[in-house]
Order: structure tokens, then sequence, then C-alpha cells
């Protein structure tokens, strides 16, 4: 489910048109249009997909990441515990482990998983925009993340 499909889906649970949307998040109504219209999202600002989050509370990676569809993913609870309910159980496993260390190292876990991050997001920018035909290209970026990961 794409950003503008998740959109229109909140729009609908909250009954609202784009006129409303518009009105109540201060993003003008040609950019909502155009956010629900168009299949590549690469050119919507971020302070635009900041304001949709917040106005819908929810994460940006919900929004973002077409496989999440849990309106509820990454999200916390009043007692700052993440939602159960939201996570498998290998990401429950993984968090009690992180729990279990000590600070250090879970600031070492906290940066890792950082830069991985950030390698995830360039390499699926890098094809959306190339493509997976371009071997040659594809080869040279493999070679810059792997220099990256060290």
């Amino acid at each position: 489910m794409n950003l503008g499909e998740k959109i229109k889906m909140l729009m609908k649970e909250k009954n609202l048109r784009k006129s409303d949307l518009s009105r109540e998040t201060g993003i003008p109504y040609t950019t909502l249009d155009g956010i629900l219209k168009r299949d590549d999202f690469s050119k919507v600002k971020l302070d635009t997909v900041q304001l949709l989050k917040n106005y819908f509370d929810v994460t940006l990676d919900y929004l973002m990441i077409d496989e999440i569809t849990d309106k509820n993913y990454g999200k916390q609870n009043k007692g700052n515990l993440i939602m159960e309910n939201s996570l498998m159980s290998k990401e429950s496993t993984l968090i009690e482990k992180y729990r279990e260390l000590a600070e250090t190292d879970q600031t070492k876990v906290d940066d890792y998983v950082d830069k991985l991050h950030k390698l995830q997001m360039l390499e699926d920018a890098w094809t959306r925009k190339f493509g997976n035909d371009d071997s040659d290209l594809r080869e040279e970026f493999e070679k810059w993340k792997k220099s990256k990961e060290k």
C-alpha cells in the first residue's frame, strides 16, 4: 500500500474530503490532490509527510514504507512500551535482548541500525531512480555500500 493509498484510507476512516484535510493540516489542496493521484512519491516534501503523520497520528515509516500496512506500526502506548500486537515474535525477542545489553552496547547497536537503515534508504532510492537493469552502476553502488558498512 503506497502513500496515496494510505492517506485515502486514513481520510475515509475520519470521513474527510481533500478540502477538509487541506484546511486542517495547512497542506495546499493541490499538493494533496497531487499526492493522491500519483504513484511516484519521491518529490513529496518531508514537511508535508510530517504534517500528515502528525494529523493522522501514525509514523513516518508507516506512511513511507509500502510494505508496512499496520497503522500502529512503531507507535508506543502511554506506558512507553512498544505495543506487542504490532510486533512479530522475532522483533519482541530482539527488543528483549536489546534491553539486556549494557548502555554502551545499546549505543553501538543504535549506531549500527542507523547505518543499515540509511544504506537501505539509499538503495531503495537508487532502485527507484535507476531500476535494477544497470548492472555496472549497481556494482559500483554495492562497492560503495560495502565501504560504508565498515
